[in-house]
């Protein structure tokens, strides 16, 4: 029998198995029934009946309670709709995703058809809505293909051909394996470290320009090159790229890619704009991928500081009307308090009240509270579940991973179920569950990755911790700086160099003191006579 632990996803093909198999059996008694319906029902399904006591009397109370939480047609349909249209877009070209969308849609499609829904004629609806989660070099592909067509519509089973096309297709060009490699030389510098030397020969597909069509990068483009620097930035406006890389596939603040080589800013060098900002001499802000906020002097020497994962969960947290909502956890053996942040109260509608406390981080600094809630937080994996009390405040910590991780290089044992499947991307935290509830988290079992880094086992599912091996987070160069560990004392340090520096004078200044300085005159009568400033830029009307 199909275990159901409470998602819709699931309620229809659990029910109809469960009514052919043990319900409609008339060689089971009800006592029967009662158990293998009870042995089926995983999390807060199973609380719907956890306090009905087992008889063959209770049976169809139990059943009809099930029933009446989940055979809820408007539900049902609400429920597939929204995750219809919340599909996750694509964010690089992939066959695996391209699969992930089309099954995900053709399963929510055939649910509402079976909830009696007439789905025949939203092929005008649901296929610019399922091209719009395509990655942009498969949506021009798409376009491309119905270009000649333009008087009808694609139907669903012509966007769903496209699609098991480019699957294959990527499927073949990914497959490509190399012709031939270098074994690699280790060569030795005295006084340095010994770093591996790489040559090989790789057999690759290279994506055709986007501007001239040609078989190279749009930073090799020629014709890019020569574009003027308000067309380089039109061209990766409407192909959607990176400006930090020019690829596609992802966005600026997610990019790992070397920065600017004319400033250090996070844009291509093609894209740098001449005094399109003021430096400081002495101190600047470095903009990197770095935890903490850095004043750097100088870049002419490598440090690599170790670097800790944080333990994440992604847990349910009941909102005002009793739903569940996802949210992120970070699990903090170190905290007395739960600590909740005010944009995931106000999203979850959450009654809060007064709160006298504080809370004393490093070196005693206090943070400010704006209140207190209680909430109900439940396992998305097991059936467990608690009520804590959380501290408000507005932010509790930065997105985390600190920097990205390489999710290949870490080994995932096979059959775990992980508390946050996106551990190895940055994100924002939601939720902090500090030691009165971390302890009753654990569960016994752990897999190593390597000496530093582990995967704990606990009633959320799975988490990862420890400390980053090189091989697994992407290293940036930092160099000699001064690390500031309180962000408000280095605010009013600025304000301080700002104080002092004073306000720099711009050209429109410029231009009135010398418009003064010529034109305001005084003549022998005391009198002061001066020129009225016209605008000389100004055109005719």
């Amino acid at each position: 029998l199909p275990s159901f632990d409470g998602n819709y996803n699931d309620w229809i093909r659990f029910r109809d198995t469960f009514l052919s198999l043990i319900h409609n059996n008339e060689q089971l008694e009800d006592v029967q029934k009662f158990h293998y319906l009870q042995s089926s029902l995983k999390g807060p399904a199973a609380r719907i009946v956890q306090s009905i006591g087992i008889s063959k009397s209770n049976y169809r109370t139990a059943w009809d309670a099930v029933k009446a939480r989940y055979e809820n047609s408007a539900a049902l349909k609400r429920h597939h709709v929204h995750t219809l249209l919340d599909l996750p877009a694509m964010q690089k070209q992939s066959p695996i995703t391209i699969r992930e969308i089309l099954d995900d849609a053709s399963n929510h499609l055939h649910a509402l058809k079976a909830l009696g829904l007439g789905i025949e004629t939203w092929d005008p609806l649901i296929v610019p809505i399922l091209s719009r989660k395509l990655d942009p070099v498969s949506v021009r592909e798409w376009e491309r293909r119905n270009a000649p067509s333009t008087t009808e519509s694609p139907t669903l089973r012509q966007f769903t051909a496209f699609l098991e096309e480019r699957a294959h297709y990527l499927e073949n060009i990914t497959s490509l394996s190399p012709v031939g490699a270098v074994k690699p030389e280790l060569v030795t510098v005295p006084g340095s470290r010994r770093l591996p030397r790489v040559a090989a020969h790789v057999a690759s597909a290279c994506e055709a320009c986007p501007v001239c069509q040609a078989a190279h990068a749009i930073a090799q483009c020629s014709k890019f090159k020569d574009a003027s620097l308000e067309g380089r930035v039109k061209i990766v406006q409407d192909i959607r790229a990176c400006y930090n890389c020019l690829q596609t596939g992802h966005r600026v603040q997610n990019c790992t890619r070397n920065h600017c080589r004319l400033c250090g800013k996070k844009h291509h060098s093609l894209l740098h704009r001449e005094n399109s900002y003021k430096t400081k001499e002495a101190v600047g802000t470095c903009d990197g991928e770095s935890q903490n906020t850095v004043a750097c002097i100088a870049k002419d020497a490598s440090s690599t500081p170790n670097q800790v994962v944080l333990s994440t969960a992604v847990v349910f947290i009941e909102d005002r009307e009793g739903r569940k909502r996802e949210c992120r956890a970070l699990l903090d053996l170190g905290s007395q308090a739960n600590l909740i942040t005010t944009e995931c109260c106000d999203r979850l509608g959450l009654d809060r009240s007064r709160a006298n406390a504080r809370i004393a981080g490093i070196a005693a600094i206090n943070s400010k509270v704006e209140g207190k809630v209680d909430i109900e937080i439940h396992s998305r994996i097991r059936g467990f579940g608690a009520r804590v009390a959380c501290l408000i405040m507005s932010n509790i910590t930065e997105e985390l991973p600190n920097i990205p991780i390489q999710r290949s290089a870490i080994s995932i044992p096979p059959n775990i179920k992980l508390a946050d499947t996106r551990f190895h991307k940055r994100g924002r935290i939601d939720l902090l569950i500090g030691a009165e509830l971390f302890w009753r988290l654990l569960c016994v079992g752990q897999h190593s990755v390597n000496r530093h880094l582990i995967w704990q086992k606990t009633q959320l599912g799975w988490v990862l911790g420890g400390r980053l091996d090189s091989g697994i987070r992407n290293e940036s160069q930092v160099g000699k700086c001064h690390v500031v560990t309180n962000g408000q004392l280095h605010e009013q340090l600025e304000r301080f160099w700002q104080v002092e520096e004073g306000i720099t004078n711009g050209d429109a200044i410029d231009e009135c003191e010398s418009h003064f300085v010529m034109n305001v005159k005084r003549n022998p009568d005391g009198r002061y006579t001066v020129r009225i400033p016209f605008n000389e830029c100004q055109s005719r009307l």
